[in-house]
């Protein structure tokens, strides 16, 4: 492995263990079932209970997904970097963006969803950004832009709803397998260490 693809990953430590997201994707692709008709839910035909049964998913998945992150801890460690420049800037500009698009979709009436867009094209920021290391984020890019597409195209809100969760669910998976791939191939052989020395001079930047 080159040393400029280890000092990213290495930068990136913490957020390319990817595998943290899959409890997430396992919850929306259930909502995908369930929206469909194939998981049946006692209780289905009361909306609070509805809730209730989405609200213990997410519980649980959080749960896992800190399991998961212990899991990494174990089997590669934990990291010292001293961080240059925090990966919230990033999100705190997406989630800026986010909010302007839907008080746009608001007053404008736009038929075509713009929070997907913006989502999409962090997406394909990241991707085109740091390609080729995270290329596979093009993939969830495509995935919410075309979804963004199906109001104008006529598509029924409740087949939109669906398509939501599906979207959300495979960008999760597609990001989480990606992300971990990659983190994967620069600790290949570390096992039970709890400290991985980071250069002080990376930055953990998205």
């Amino acid at each position: 492995m080159d040393a400029n693809r280890f000092q990213y990953i290495a930068a990136r430590f913490r957020q390319l263990q990817g595998y943290v997201w899959l409890p997430f994707a396992v919850v929306f692709l259930l909502s995908v079932l369930y929206q469909a008709g194939w998981l049946p839910l006692p209780g289905a035909d009361s909306p609070p209970i509805v809730r209730r049964w989405y609200a213990a998913a997410f519980f649980i998945a959080v749960i896992a997904a800190y399991g998961v992150q212990q899991w990494y801890v174990v089997r590669f460690g934990v990291h010292t970097p001293q961080v240059k420049r925090s990966r919230w800037g990033p999100i705190v500009v997406v989630l800026v963006y986010l909010f302007a698009a839907v008080s746009v979709q608001q007053s404008t009436g736009l038929r075509m969803a713009l929070a997907p867009v913006v989502i999409g094209a962090a997406f394909a920021v990241i991707g085109a950004r740091h390609y080729p290391l995270r290329r596979h984020y093009l993939a969830p890019a495509a995935l919410f832009l075309g979804y963004a597409l199906l109001g104008p195209f006529g598509v029924t809100h409740a087949v939109r709803s669906l398509l939501f969760d599906l979207v959300i669910g495979l960008s999760l998976a597609i990001v989480g397998i990606g992300d971990h791939r990659l983190f994967a191939s620069a600790f290949p052989n570390v096992h039970a260490r709890r400290d991985v020395h980071v250069s002080p001079e990376v930055h953990a930047g998205v």
